[in-house]
């Protein structure tokens, strides 16, 4: 399983940006925005993601399936910006 994690800001608008793929499909993102959205139910939905994120990686790793982790900062679309990696076999 591959996961990358990518860390970003929008300057223009002074806002930061999370954002999770799994296996390079989109899997959850959190971006800050106007503060009436910046909930759960708007912004942050994607935290009730979280444990078919870890439900996936306990039964990826049961597989014997090896779990790598990328992070990144900058812009999601150039996957050669990692800045921390870390792999497990």
């Amino acid at each position: 399983m591959k996961i990358d994690v990518f860390y970003y800001g929008i300057e223009e608008y002074i806002r930061d940006g999370y954002e999770v793929e799994v296996d390079g499909k989109p899997f959850m993102r959190f971006r800050d925005g106007e503060p009436e959205d910046n909930n759960l139910n708007r912004n942050f939905d994607s935290v009730y993601s979280i444990p078919k994120l870890i439900r996936a990686v306990h039964e990826s790793g049961m597989r014997g399936e090896s779990l790598e982790i990328r992070e990144h900062s900058h812009n999601p679309d150039n996957p050669d910006d990692c800045v921390f990696c870390l792999s497990s076999n």
